[in-house]
């Protein structure tokens, strides 16, 4: 099981990101989404298309520009 510190530490850290919005109760916080999951989906789409880009700018276009349409999940499957 989790440690109580390390599921805290995930949710001040989700909040820190604007992924959680959270309001004092008390001695404790309560949490909610902040975003919809369609957002948090396209955010985490672009972070990582941005990192692989920023490290494979060439295979990350040769991808695009021609599918290798023998990859798993491809639609051209």
């Amino acid at each position: 099981s989790l440690a109580l510190t390390t599921i805290l530490t995930t949710l001040d850290r989700l909040h820190d990101k604007g992924i959680l919005a959270r309001e004092k109760e008390g001695k404790a916080y309560h949490y909610r989404a902040a975003v919809s999951e369609d957002a948090l989906q396209e955010r985490i789409v672009a972070g990582v298309l941005g990192d692989l880009l920023a490290q494979f700018p060439k295979a990350v276009a040769a991808y695009f520009a021609e599918p290798d349409t023998s990859a798993p999940g491809n639609p051209a499957n």
